[in-house]
């Protein structure tokens, strides 16, 4: 009997280190997750090919090789977006920014983080703030609809609607083609977003992007669906993107799109913001 108690904690032993075993899935998926992107700037674009391309879609991409989980994607209108989060018929989004009013329904996982960017022609003479901007009456100003931004972007865009001077947009690049056409004069939004566009435009030497609130600090996050999911799938993302931060695919995903040193700074942005 002892012998026989022997042979079975040596094998016990032995075994730890080359038995098979069931590991712990990375993410639990007993079906295909519902994830929605809408086009912005080098987050998601589809090019003329109708090939889609951009950050969050590398993300999805690196996501599912991880997980092994399928993600159905759709692409929707941000204002879509948000009423089917909002509803519960939507699993996953992108480029989502928290806000109080959302993290009700919605779990929110940074992953990028930019400066918040006023863009206005380089010949909009004696406009140097956001109070210059305000006190000319004939200024207007145009957003992304559903956009938040700062505390103070947001309080002054509240004081302009109530002006009607605000134009909102259900695509980013209309905002462009407006202040293209000089039907507003202003355009807030991330940084590396208006960059985008404005180059994509050939606007370089016509449009100037200011920082005219220097806590307008944007983290663009994967929002999970708190009607859809639930606490632990929650948390296997949540681990799944700091793996991706930790070692360099983040980093390299968006490198691939906007350069190192756009890299290195978001880099810097997340661990500062970050929770």
């Amino acid at each position: 009997m002892n012998r026989l108690i022997y042979r079975f904690w040596l094998l016990a032993i032995l075994c730890v280190p080359s038995c098979p075993s069931v590991a712990a899935p990375l993410l639990d998926c007993p079906r295909p997750l519902v994830v929605a992107f809408f086009e912005f700037g080098k987050a998601y674009w589809v090019d003329a090919d109708g090939k889609p391309a951009g950050i969050d879609k590398d993300i999805i991409d690196a996501l599912q090789a991880r997980s092994g989980c399928v993600f159905e994607r759709i692409m929707q209108s941000r204002v879509r977006i948000w009423r089917a989060m909002e509803v519960g018929s939507l699993d996953l989004t992108l480029s989502g920014i928290a806000t109080p009013e959302r993290e009700k329904f919605a779990w929110f996982i940074p992953y990028a983080a930019t400066y918040i960017h006023f863009f206005t022609p380089v010949d909009l003479g004696g406009v140097n703030s956001l109070a210059d901007f305000e006190v000319r009456g004939d200024l207007r100003v145009v957003v992304l609809k559903s956009a938040k931004h700062s505390l103070v972007y947001d309080a002054f865009l509240d004081r302009l609607r109530e002006q009607g001077r605000v134009d909102e947009v259900a695509d980013i690049g209309d905002g462009i083609k407006r202040l293209r056409a000089g039907r507003v004069h202003g355009l807030i939004t991330p940084a590396g977003v208006g960059a985008e566009l404005i180059r994509q435009a050939n606007m370089q030497d016509q449009i100037i992007g200011h920082v005219w609130d220097p806590d307008a600090v944007v983290l663009a996050a994967l929002v999970v669906s708190k009607h859809r999911m639930n606490l632990r799938q929650y948390q296997q993302l949540s681990a799944l993107i700091t793996t991706l931060r930790h070692d360099g695919t983040l980093h390299t995903i968006i490198a691939r799109y906007g350069g190192e040193q756009r890299a290195v700074e978001v880099d810097r942005l997340l661990k500062l913001y970050a929770k």
